[in-house]
């Protein structure tokens, strides 16, 4: 039994390299997907509303609690971005923006806890934050947004928004990049060289082969009604046939109206003709040694 190559140190190298490659790509896109709905969209959602970094004098003027989720088009504060809400407490706010100001900015605002109205413990707590703001007559700072000034947060820090941000796509979009450049490159320049000078991988000599080899004639022990051979030969030989009895008809017509021609005869000359013809043709042994 032939023993097998022992691999190189550089082989062995290029393979943990390759590897490790293939794991920080997959692993990156993978976390990017992840932190797409959880860090990267509430943060450009974020920015896009413009809240007021300066806080704001906000009062808690009415407290809605309903069941059911055709009720609940929205809530103050959940537990999961994504989760389905049953039961929710809306809790509406007043707001000036100055406290010297006796009119209010704007009133029944929607309070939430941040742009998209979620958290998770134990960074948010629904139910601590909720004891918080829900009692009527609460004050309390609160952030504004210039776009829509009905949505009302009680934290914010761009700072933080803008570096989460940062973080959730400097790291995985430039890992992905460069996995793919590496694998691209290992695959069309590393592992895909092709032998020269009629020398393998192994060191083993090869003979090369020609650019085309003449396919041998067909003969009667490989020519089967099944075989690539025959089907091939069948239709270019109907396709032969129907050209040239159409030629013999086209000619005999002339002299139909003066001379008689009997059926049996032409049909004898169209068969004497086409032997013939293929006569070194393999259909000869089918259709004209009978």
């Amino acid at each position: 039994m032939a023993e097998e190559p022992q691999q190189t140190l550089v082989q062995k190298l290029l393979f943990y390299i390759t590897a490790f490659f293939i794991l920080l790509g997959t692993f990156s896109l993978f976390a990017f997907l992840f932190l797409v709905p959880f860090v990267i969209e509430p943060a450009f959602t974020t920015i896009f509303m413009e809240f007021d970094e300066e806080p704001a004098f906000c009062v808690t003027v009415q407290v809605i609690k309903m069941m059911g989720v055709s009720n609940c088009t929205w809530t103050s504060c959940k537990e999961g971005c994504t989760k389905d809400v049953y039961e929710c407490t809306q809790i509406l706010v007043n707001y000036r923006i100055s406290d010297n100001s006796s009119e209010w900015h704007y009133t029944y605002a929607k309070l939430l806890p941040n742009v998209k109205g979620c958290g998770y413990p134990p960074m948010l707590n629904c139910s601590v934050w909720t004891k918080k703001y829900v009692q009527e007559g609460s004050n309390f700072s609160c952030y504004y947004s210039r776009v829509d000034p009905r949505l009302v947060i009680t934290d914010l820090d761009m700072w933080q928004v803008y570096l989460n941000l940062v973080y959730a796509m400097a790291i995985p979009i430039p890992s992905f990049i460069v996995s793919v450049i590496y694998l691209t490159v290992a695959y069309f320049y590393i592992y895909n060289e092709d032998p020269e000078d009629g020398v393998g991988r192994d060191g083993d000599e090869t003979t090369p082969l020609p650019l085309s080899t003449p396919m041998p004639p067909p003969t009667s022990g490989a020519l089967t009604p099944a075989s690539e051979v025959f089907r091939e030969d069948l239709a270019s030989f109907g396709h032969q046939l129907k050209v040239a009895m159409a030629d013999d008809l086209s000619r005999e017509s002339i002299f139909t109206d003066t001379v008689p021609v009997s059926s049996s005869n032409s049909m004898n000359g169209y068969v004497t003709r086409f032997c013939t013809f293929y006569r070194l043709h393999f259909f000869y042994f089918f259709f004209c040694r009978f």
